[in-house]
């Protein structure tokens, strides 16, 4: 799924990056266990204008 920053009401800051979602539930899940979905290295390279990607609830 991609969510464009400038329009994400939802919003969570792991390790210093802020990670954006499209709902309540997805950041939540998030935030209940960052580790589950941050992979080693994902944050060190700002993404590209073109999109930006979110976490996949669906895991």
């Amino acid at each position: 799924m991609t969510v464009e920053p400038e329009h994400s009401a939802h919003t969570a800051v792991h390790d210093g990056k802020t990670w954006h979602f499209c709902s309540e539930h997805c950041k939540s899940r998030f935030v209940g266990d960052p580790a589950r979905y941050v992979k080693p290295g994902i944050g060190a390279e700002p993404p590209s204008s073109a999109s930006h990607k979110t976490l996949d609830s669906r895991r």
